[in-house]
């Protein structure tokens, strides 16, 4: 799935193909979902909401991955290459969605034993304002299928991590791509002198 997606990436809400291709996996697996969340800029909305019901009672748990890619030419040449010209999965977005879909395989298969119920959020736009996670709530996304999660879990590569390791931090982590705009007013100076 990795490398399929990695082969196949789209700009922020432009994820026509790789929702489809989320869509195509959850309905494989049997996996109920809703499609259509984050419509931007005159694009129809890629994100989708799916739910995993387990077999006994217990909390509704919330899981996310973000699906779009980077204007960025992979300069490399190897087997897994982007095919679209000028776009990457240089952030690990390719990584955030296949892995969320194993998850659902995985509970999906194993979920007459699970407690609770499992909202699978696929988030488009993550890199780009005004980001799909904020469409998506205002939209009502979690509140697909009822109830809203308890709590909301997401992941995110690491390259500097060792192989077979996962860090773990509650609250916002990471950096954002925020822009800020300054008006400063003074003496101007060289950047390589700042104490002076």
């Amino acid at each position: 799935m990795r490398r399929h997606l990695h082969r196949h990436p789209e700009l922020s809400f432009h994820e026509t193909a790789t929702s489809a291709y989320v869509e195509e996996r959850l309905a494989a697996m049997g996996i109920a979902y809703k499609k259509g969340y984050g419509a931007f800029g005159g694009e129809a909305g890629h994100g989708i909401v799916g739910i995993i019901e387990g077999g006994r009672p217990g909390r509704t748990i919330g899981l996310r991955a973000d699906m779009d890619a980077l204007p960025i030419e992979e300069a490399e040449d190897h087997e897994v290459r982007s095919e679209n010209a000028g776009v990457m999965h240089a952030c690990g977005h390719d990584m955030h969605t296949a892995s969320l879909l194993t998850t659902c395989k995985i509970l999906q298969q194993n979920r007459s034993e699970l407690p609770g119920r499992y909202i699978v959020v696929f988030q488009p736009g993550e890199e780009s304002w005004p980001g799909g996670a904020s469409l998506m709530l205002k939209e009502g996304a979690l509140r697909a299928f009822g109830e809203e999660p308890e709590v909301m879990i997401g992941a995110h590569v690491l390259a500097e991590m060792p192989v077979g390791r996962a860090g773990f931090r509650p609250g916002a982590y990471m950096a954002s791509g925020d822009e800020i705009h300054l008006h400063i007013s003074g003496r101007g100076g060289h950047g390589g002198m700042p104490h002076l």
